[in-house]
């Protein structure tokens, strides 16, 4: 058993190599401190504003007001994802690809040498083919204070293991509606 959470809630431990009939919702993953340097928050655009580059920012100092930064807040959005996905130990040989990234909620920007950590949570599950499915990930990413600094929805196509030698276009996968495969 895995110890996982602020609260120290005991849960199953994933399989991250295992079938996709292993997973169950509810189960999750914790990775370990991370800390950011000022170089990824400006690379991955989760600096305030007004310490960004190009900016535009005033001798009188930052104003961190949406009207001074258009775009600001998509940018953080998608800097969060950037930065707490890959901390998510999914295995390329199970995750065939992202469905969807959604309900994207940023709530502060982080400081430089700040130490974050991801939380991820199998909120749903759902077979799509006799060997892959949709899993659902509701997805925190947390400070060394366990706050929420952001938080988002992943959507992944999970597959199970594929016999040596074989590709895994040849997976019978009945791709929702609108979804490709990769």
């Amino acid at each position: 058993m895995s110890k996982c959470g602020a609260e120290g809630a005991r849960v199953s431990p994933i399989d991250w190599a295992g079938p996709f009939r292993a997973l169950r919702p509810g189960q999750r993953y914790r990775s370990r401190p991370r800390v950011l340097s000022e170089a990824e928050l400006e690379r991955f655009a989760l600096a305030p504003c007004g310490r960004r580059a190009g900016a535009g920012v005033a001798a009188a100092g930052p104003d961190p007001s949406p009207a001074h930064c258009p775009g600001s807040a998509i940018a953080r959005a998608v800097g969060f994802v950037s930065f707490a996905v890959p901390l998510l130990p999914l295995d390329p040989a199970r995750v065939r690809c992202v469905r969807g990234i959604h309900d994207i909620v940023c709530e502060r920007a982080p400081a430089g040498g700040e130490a974050m950590h991801v939380e991820g949570l199998i909120a749903a599950v759902r077979e799509i083919g006799r060997h892959a499915g949709l899993v659902g990930w509701s997805v925190r990413v947390l400070d060394a204070q366990e706050r929420r600094v952001c938080g988002f929805g992943l959507d992944v196509v999970w597959s199970d293991p594929t016999p040596a030698g074989s590709l895994y276009h040849s997976l019978e996968i009945d791709y929702p509606a609108g979804v490709l495969p990769c």
